[in-house]
Formats: C-alpha cells, sequence, structure tokens
C-alpha cells in the first residue's frame, strides 16, 4: 500500500487500515501532505508498543479529520 505521493504506507498501519474499509476510505481522502506526515510518524517509533499507539493515533486523526471535511457528495 502506498501513500497519493508514492510513499510505503508501513505493514501494520496498512493492515489496521485494510481491517475497516471505512477507514480506509478515509484515509484515501487525506491530503498527500497528511498521509505522508502520518507515515513519517510511524517510521520514528522503534518499539513495538510505540507503533501500536501511533498507528491508533493516526486512525483516531483520520476520523476526526473526516468529521471535519464531511465529503459534499454525501
Amino acid at each position: 500500500m502506498k501513500t497519493k505521493g508514492g510513499i510505503d504506507v508501513s505493514e501494520d498501519l496498512a493492515t489496521a487500515l485494510r481491517a475497516q474499509p471505512d477507514l480506509l476510505a478515509m484515509w484515501e481522502r487525506l491530503r498527500p501532505s497528511c498521509q505522508r506526515e502520518h507515515v513519517a510518524a510511524l517510521l520514528d517509533a522503534k518499539r513495538a508498543e510505540t507503533r501500536r499507539r501511533h498507528v491508533a493515533a493516526v486512525l483516531a486523526a483520520t476520523v476526526e479529520w473526516s468529521e471535519r471535511h464531511p465529503r459534499k457528495d454525501a
């Protein structure tokens, strides 16, 4: 899985997004710069527990962004 900018998404984030189709749709609506920042934050995490927390934070931020920016055609 890649971001809109062509950056590889970490497997743990990709798995979490694919597990929830609604979240994946929200992720795909994010601006390329937002996706890039979220992926970069995960790359900085070295421990598994830290990565899990970061993945949860990315998912929460994606939902929050989607709520603030509803689809106009929905």
